[in-house]
C-alpha cells in the first residue's frame, strides 16, 4: 500500500482524489499515515477506533 501511494504522489498532490485504503501490517500502515499526512491530506477511520487503531482509512485533502 505504501509503495502505491508513493508512486502515485505527483497525481495525489495534483488531483486531490478521496482515498479509500485498507492497510495490512502495522509498518505499513504507519507508513501510510506519515506519507499521507506530509502531502496534506486528513485522515479518519471508517470505524470508530483511532486511525492508528484501524486498518480502514479515508483520506481527504482539505478544502481550500
Amino acid at each position: 500500500e505504501y509503495m502505491v501511494l508513493q508512486g502515485a504522489m505527483q497525481t495525489l498532490k495534483i488531483h486531490k482524489p478521496l482515498i479509500f485504503l485498507a492497510t495490512h501490517g502495522h509498518e505499513v500502515h504507519a507508513q501510510c499515515l506519515h506519507f499521507l499526512r506530509d502531502i496534506g491530506y486528513n485522515i479518519k477511520s471508517l470505524d470508530d477506533r483511532l486511525v492508528e487503531n484501524t486498518d480502514e482509512l479515508f483520506a481527504q485533502f482539505p478544502s481550500t
